[in-house]
């Protein structure tokens, strides 16, 4: 379901002008809040099950770094649900932790950027 919901919101950003994912959400000022993203999306069927799932699939989008929020996006707006969403992804820690932990049961080596 959460990559449903994403899938819709990267649906609305594809009509945004722009090069790719980032340039078209500053494009439709979506970086301005979730409210404009669920409502530019949801327009008038905004009930509480379709708000909650559209908010975790742009959640989705974050962090899986298709789309970054700027800082006045995370400051307007009650990043709890954002925070749960990242602690569920990533039980024992970051995305970090989880590599090293990886790498040290055999799994795959680590790898320098």
């Amino acid at each position: 379901m959460r990559l449903l919901n994403a899938a819709k919101i990267q649906r609305w950003l594809a009509d945004q002008p722009g090069e790719g994912w980032q340039e078209r959400l500053r494009a439709a000022d979506a970086d301005s809040g979730k409210e404009f993203v669920l409502a530019a999306v949801l327009g008038d069927d905004q009930s509480e099950s379709r708000r909650n799932g559209l908010v975790t699939g742009l959640n989705r989008l974050m962090m899986s770094r298709i789309v970054l929020p700027g800082h006045a996006f995370l400051r307007g707006n009650k990043a709890l649900r954002l925070f749960k969403d990242v602690q569920q992804m990533f039980p024992d820690g970051g995305p970090g932790h989880h590599a090293q932990s990886r790498c040290r049961a055999g799994h795959d080596t680590p790898t320098r950027r």
